[in-house]
């Protein structure tokens, strides 16, 4: 009876008092971190950021020389800019026509020979493959002017995202390649990375808002989300991961440092 009376009231005390929630340690990191490097070797010529730098999205960060890529893609600008060439072909398909339709009359009347007839037509027919292949020409140009662009593409740098500079690799006047350049951060969000008991693992899942105490701002509070949890549990630890995303619009917080994650069973 007694045994019966304390199972009771343990039950009943448990369901009066919420757990308390566990407190994991955690490590604030970028969300994340791209070394940059150009597409093609080269020699440095211009970089346009240094460490601790802000960039955005799209920005233009660094150039390889490209005297000889631009010299190419002005004379493929040039010889796509000349039209003399197809504008006499559809001249003269334009002639050819008019001349065809001349002789079909004068054919159809029996005032021409049939061969004669016949050269008229193959003049029309030399003249329409003329015309063909002057505007696959100025097809190829389209596509050599593009394929310019895109080497001297590979010749630059720019941001794939808004971020920090981290680290400047090379100088310029530096020969590079297969080399990273550059190192950018993003820190809006931050994660808080935890490592937490397997105990939590059922308590703990994508989009739950987590209450955060920052090292850095010291002391700072603030509600994270769960952006990432991992499906299975380390067993050689008993642990598994959690990744856990701040806002952080105004960079206040600082990467590196250390904090404290509030996790309560049951959220």
């Amino acid at each position: 009876m007694l045994a019966r009376l304390a199972v009771f009231l343990l039950l009943l005390f448990s369901a009066s008092f919420p757990a308390v929630a566990e407190v994991l340690d955690c490590l604030v990191v970028p969300r994340q971190t791209a070394d940059l490097a150009f597409g093609t070797s080269g020699v440095v010529e211009r970089l346009l950021v240094d460490r601790g730098d802000h960039v955005r999205k799209g920005d233009e960060l660094a150039f390889l020389d490209s005297s000889v890529e631009a010299a190419s893609l002005a004379i493929a600008e040039a010889r796509l800019a000349e039209v003399a060439s197809i504008e006499l072909a559809r001249a003269q398909m334009a002639a050819a026509q008019s001349k065809l339709r001349r002789s079909q009359a004068l054919e159809s009347k029996q005032i021409m020979s049939t061969s004669k007839f016949e050269e008229t037509e193959v003049e029309h027919e030399s003249a329409r493959l003329k015309v063909i292949e002057q505007e696959e020409m100025q097809r190829l140009k389209v596509l050599d002017v593009q394929r310019v662009k895109a080497a001297l593409g590979l010749r630059r740098i720019v941001s794939p995202f808004d971020g920090f500079v981290v680290e400047r690799h090379v100088a310029p006047g530096e020969y590079v390649e297969n080399r990273k350049v550059l190192t950018v951060a993003q820190i809006d969000p931050v994660y808080a990375d935890v490592i937490a008991p397997a105990s939590l693992f059922s308590d703990v899942k994508k989009g739950q808002k987590v209450r955060v105490t920052l090292q850095q701002p010291a002391n700072r509070v603030v509600v994270a989300e769960t952006a990432v949890v991992d499906p299975y549990v380390d067993a050689a630890s008993g642990t598994f991961r959690a990744r856990l995303a701040i806002a952080n619009p105004d960079h206040a917080i600082v990467p590196g440092f250390r904090c404290r994650a509030e996790v309560s069973p049951g959220d």
